[in-house]
């Protein structure tokens, strides 16, 4: 096990904050990517780290359908889909089922981001004052940060861990 360094890590994260900062600047908009990096920095700076120096996915391919909802995503090792199904038709359903069974619960936890769908609608509910996300997946969390915008969530009321 490596001694925890806190100086190290300090200045690890000062140098990561400088490189966000000078491609905010490259960028003019900044994409949901880059906003939702720099959120979760704020709270896990090393996930944060390693989601940004991935640059694409390898494992997974992602496919959208008709809507925004309707977004799958394919382990391309196991030729399997995340949602066998359709992706808004399972979205909607656990919506109905976390509206009907969960709406007062102040805090929930899952395992598996999905297509991060879910989580955007479910953040609209202001019960929820935590929302934690165990992703055994660092690529899932690399795509899902290109589709969904969780930054005025993640700094208080949503957390993203990988579970590894």
């Amino acid at each position: 096990m490596q001694n925890y360094d806190k100086e190290a890590e300090a200045q690890a994260f000062e140098e990561f904050q400088r490189e966000l900062e000078a491609r905010f600047k490259a960028e003019g908009t900044p994409s949901n990517f880059m906003k939702n990096i720099v959120a979760l920095s704020a709270i896990n700076f090393r996930l944060a780290k390693a989601v940004y120096d991935l640059k694409s996915n390898t494992k997974f391919d992602v496919f959208a359908g008709k809507t925004n909802l309707d977004i799958n995503i394919i382990n391309t090792e196991l030729k399997e889909p995340i949602y066998t199904e359709s992706p808004a038709a399972h979205t909607n359903a656990m919506l109905e089922k976390f509206k009907d069974e969960y709406a007062l619960y102040p805090s929930l936890f899952f395992f598996g981001l999905g297509n991060g769908n879910f989580y955007t609608k479910l953040l609209q509910n202001q019960t929820h004052e935590k929302i934690i996300v165990f992703e055994p997946e660092i690529e899932i969390i690399f795509i899902v940060f290109n589709l969904c915008d969780f930054v005025s969530s993640m700094t208080d009321r949503f957390a993203i861990d990988l579970f590894t």
